[in-house]
């Protein structure tokens, strides 16, 4: 299952956090992002989702398992300008 996580200088960002042409990038890219309720988070989010049971993987279990295991291969692609503070897109995002 491909996986979406997306790295900005601060650190990892919650899916939630994907703007629309982040998302658009890990499909293009073979990741199924989807929106579930969490009744971990006690909230609905985007969440990496298995195409076939439909299952999903929380943003702590996405870091944890998927993310921190280096030895997963891995794609890194350039999403664009991102900042955390002023939460500013470039155009090119």
């Amino acid at each position: 299952m491909k996986v979406a996580a997306l790295r900005a200088d601060t650190g990892y960002l919650n899916i939630g956090d994907f703007t629309d042409l982040d998302i658009q990038l890990a499909t293009q890219h073979g990741a199924f992002l989807r929106s579930h309720d969490s009744q971990t988070a006690g909230e609905r989010y985007v969440a990496n989702t298995c195409r076939r049971c439909k299952a999903f993987i929380g943003n702590h279990y996405l870091f944890g398992d998927y993310v921190a295991d280096l030895a997963l291969d891995r794609q890194e692609l350039d999403a664009g300008y991102y900042c955390s503070v002023c939460v500013c897109m470039d155009a090119d995002r």
